[in-house]
């Protein structure tokens, strides 16, 4: 326990300047995690590669595939996105409060300062839904990060606002991810 403490202090030490806020996890509003993303994308995660670095530190470099990117610039290929904590060589750091990405999974990611974050993120969790497929209607429904139905109401009201038989969602009413989007769209047009 102590060793991981220490490898996490050393971890916080050595990264640039900048890279540990305060405001990391402080509660978003939808309209901040569209205007305070760099990229907005739809992806699946198709690797997840731990590493060490010269600090000490373990880093892991998520891989998105299957892009579909919203808001910032287009991919040539995958989105890599590179969060502190993981596992090598029978040493893990793990980070509490950071969600998890989980290989097979399709993932709406507003992302912020990826390779100087130390959860490149907006809000951690408030800015990384899974998308599922209905197995009745093969709709993509959107869901929150640990895979429950959103029920944060700037979320909901925007996306109420964006359907085209508007009124407010009544959380846990399923999400389409093509609502999803065209909320961010509204937002993201000037």
């Amino acid at each position: 326990m102590r060793r991981v403490l220490i490898l996490m202090l050393l971890a916080l030490m050595t990264i640039p300047g900048g890279l540990v806020r305060g405001d990391s996890f402080v509660h978003k509003e939808f309209d901040q995690l569209v205007t305070e993303a760099e990229q907005i994308f739809v992806g699946t995660v198709t690797a997840s590669q731990s590493r060490k670095l010269p600090t000490g530190a373990i880093v892991t470099d998520v891989t998105f595939s299957s892009l579909r990117v919203l808001k910032g610039s287009e991919a040539r290929g995958d989105i890599v996105l590179t969060v502190l904590g993981g596992s090598v060589e029978g040493e893990t750091l793990k980070v509490g409060g950071f969600p998890e990405f989980r290989l097979g999974v399709t993932y709406l990611i507003f992302s912020k300062d990826n390779g100087t974050a130390i959860f490149p993120v907006v809000g951690g969790a408030q800015g990384m839904f899974q998308i599922k497929r209905d197995p009745t209607t093969g709709e993509e429904l959107v869901l929150d990060a640990h895979g429950m139905a959103i029920t944060s109401p700037t979320v909901t009201d925007a996306i109420s606002t964006s359907a085209s038989t508007p009124g407010p969602l009544r959380p846990p009413s399923p999400v389409t991810l093509d609502a999803f989007v065209q909320a961010i769209k509204n937002r993201l047009s000037p």
